[in-house]
């Protein structure tokens, strides 16, 4: 039996520092922490090169990944399986961290969702990076975040789509292969 997580949060890097961070090598050895993720190794070499992993990255039909780099801010809004959340959770802490040195500034918050509990984040800030498991009680404070709501907001809206659910007035739409039926519906994004 497989379980689910959510990945969220944002990242900001200065506009000076964005060329130099994006393709410089990253330092694996400098993340003793990274060992307390549950994931798959780090395969690449430089922030760039994660991002291009990243963006490889596909979902089943419910799930969402979506790591957004606009200029020089990254959002992270993601709800996937097991699977994906092993090969993707280390990237993207890396990511993160690889933009401490560099002036970055952000939190990345990794918490299960629904069927399991376990919360960890990462925070960078000032040329340093802290990763922490969340406690019950922190979990808790998480899933009541505005970030949080909003991506709950989004898998419900996706599920719902999928099942045939009317989308909200207004929502954004997609197609997307309905796993239950194989027939293409418009979800909402």
């Amino acid at each position: 039996m497989g379980w689910d997580a959510v990945m969220f949060g944002s990242l900001r890097v200065p506009e000076t520092n964005l060329e130099e961070w994006l393709s410089s090598p990253l330092l694996l050895d400098e993340l003793p922490w990274l060992e307390e993720l549950a994931g798959d190794e780090v395969r690449a070499d430089t922030p760039e090169a994660l991002l291009g992993y990243l963006a490889e990255t596909h979902v089943a039909p419910h799930e969402l990944f979506e790591v957004r780099q606009e200029g020089a801010a990254l959002e992270v809004g993601c709800f996937v399986c097991e699977d994906v959340y092993r090969a993707t959770c280390q990237p993207l802490a890396v990511l993160f961290a690889s933009a401490a040195e560099f002036g970055g500034s952000g939190e990345l918050t990794f918490l299960g969702y629904r069927t399991i509990q376990f919360g960890d984040r990462l925070t960078s800030s000032k040329g340093q990076t802290v990763f922490r498991r969340l406690s019950r009680v922190e979990q808790e404070a998480a899933e009541r975040s505005r970030p949080f709501k909003l991506l709950d907001a989004r898998i419900h809206a996706r599920f719902d789509a999928l099942v045939g659910r009317t989308p909200p007035p207004g929502a954004k739409l997609q197609w997307a292969v309905n796993p239950f039926t194989g027939r293409r519906v418009r979800v909402a994004l």
